[in-house]
């Protein structure tokens, strides 16, 4: 009978615990720039054997007036862990002379803080084309921007 009793009186403590809402997830877009690579149609071309650098990860808000970061960043290749970064710019130098030719999944994965929100962990993936030379590179198109890419973050609560 203690028991049921001490239950009801934790049953108001109960009504006081926050629940989560996916509007109190931070809302940004990524901006990724590198070197070493060429974009086209959405697949970064890297030569195998030359350097290919992921120079800066920077957040930027959805929501007007809203500030935003990245904590830190962890890099992967194919689903494993490649290199990790908790200094701003998150800069990470891949070796591709290592890398198979053809088609590999780069994977980032960051801690995001937003302004008014909850920490979250944000996503982002794109696929990656090693290729053996330069002229195996396929032709951007005018409208492709070279040097960056950019997506929104996947995230979710940590």
């Amino acid at each position: 009978m203690k028991k049921f009793i001490y239950l009801l009186l934790a049953l108001p403590l109960l009504a006081l615990t926050a629940c989560s809402d996916d509007d109190d997830l931070p809302d940004v877009n990524l901006t990724t720039e590198y070197t070493g690579a060429t974009s086209v149609d959405g697949v970064l071309y890297v030569v195998q054997g030359e350097p290919f650098v992921i120079n800066s990860v920077t957040a930027t808000p959805v929501r007007e007036g809203k500030k935003a970061a990245v904590l830190n960043v962890t890099y992967g290749l194919d689903g494993w862990v490649v290199g990790s970064s908790v200094v701003a710019p998150f800069t990470v130098e891949f070796d591709t002379s290592v890398l198979e030719l053809g088609k590999h999944i780069l994977s980032l994965s960051m801690n995001i803080a937003e302004e008014g929100c909850e920490p979250a962990i944000g996503y982002y993936a794109t696929t990656m084309q090693v290729v053996a030379s330069a002229d195996d590179i396929p032709t951007p198109s005018e409208t492709e921007t070279q040097g960056t890419f950019t997506g929104h973050a996947s995230t979710q609560e940590q």
